[in-house]
């Protein structure tokens, strides 16, 4: 085999190693992030900040040469990965939420047909 193959092939593995201690450390992180929203009784999704944080992650990658496609999915694969921690870490806390949030919706609903009637 061609060495200068096998060179390249071992920098790449060492990249694709250095990402996945970078998205360890970024799980440490997350993991922090869950125990204050559950401190503070906050949500593990919020779609405004989500949404502002791949925009800017789209500039920024297509600045570096990125795909904007590649970048949405990349970040999209993470975000999941880390609502799904918090959700764990609120456990309990955030079903109740979402039975309080639906609750309300369907309240709300209720409110708006006998104003229609």
């Amino acid at each position: 085999m061609n060495s200068r193959l096998q060179e390249l092939r071992d920098i790449l593995q060492s990249i694709d190693e250095q990402i996945l201690d970078i998205l360890q450390l970024r799980n440490q992180y997350i993991k922090e992030v869950g125990e204050i929203k559950k401190e503070n009784n906050l949500s593990p999704l919020n779609e405004q900040v989500a949404n502002d944080k791949e925009k800017s992650l789209i500039k920024y990658g297509k600045a570096k040469g990125l795909k904007t496609k590649f970048i949405r999915k990349l970040w999209r694969l993470i975000h999941h990965d880390s609502v799904k921690q918090q959700k764990d870490i609120l456990g309990d806390i955030f079903l109740l939420q979402q039975i309080e949030e639906k609750k309300l919706k369907i309240i709300n609903k209720s409110k708006k047909k006998l104003k229609k009637n």
